[in-house]
């Protein structure tokens, strides 16, 4: 396996599963090998199919291997999109909580006002951490989507706050 693929998080948790297998099957060394001389020299059919018949059980073996990922794969792929169905949603909610402010007198002021939105973010991350799916490393990457698209979410609401703030003092 190349050091790429092994330094991707991703591709080793749909690989880990999988490793022993793929460098079983991919070191030529198991295949099983025969001479001529060994063989009935006089009936070459019958050789030539004793020779491929390794390889052959090679080729449906990776086929079988090449199965066994690509379900893996999908599966994993499942999980992701599960995973970006709760981020779309939380994020729906929390565009909804924010657009539901109403900036009232006396205001609060801006730095207790990034305050609450940390705090709102940390409840969505918290609570929509019961609900990801898949291995540890994948909902600690759905988490951490959640809560940059969260906070990119809070930064024009912090931005009309402070217009709402500089109107009241002008």
């Amino acid at each position: 396996m190349s050091p790429f693929l092994q330094s991707t998080a991703w591709w080793s948790s749909v690989l880990t599963p999988y490793r022993w297998l793929i460098c079983k099957m991919l070191t030529l060394d198991t295949l099983p090998t025969c001479s001529l001389a060994e063989k009935d020299i006089h009936n070459l059919k019958r050789v030539g199919e004793t020779y491929t018949a390794p390889l052959d059980l090679k080729v449906s073996q990776l086929g079988r291997m090449w199965f066994h990922i690509r379900m893996g794969f999908e599966r994993q792929m499942a999980l992701l999109q599960a995973n970006r169905d709760l981020i779309s949603t939380g994020v729906k909610e929390f565009n909804v909580l924010l657009n539901q402010q109403v900036f009232t007198d006396p205001p609060i002021s801006e730095e207790a006002m990034v305050t609450v939105l940390d705090d709102w973010v940390n409840f969505y991350t918290n609570y929509y951490r019961q609900h990801v799916v898949g291995e540890e490393q994948e909902r600690d990457r759905a988490l951490q989507e959640l809560r940059q698209q969260l906070s990119t979410l809070c930064a024009p609401f912090l931005d009309k706050y402070r217009a709402f703030l500089k109107s009241l003092s002008a």
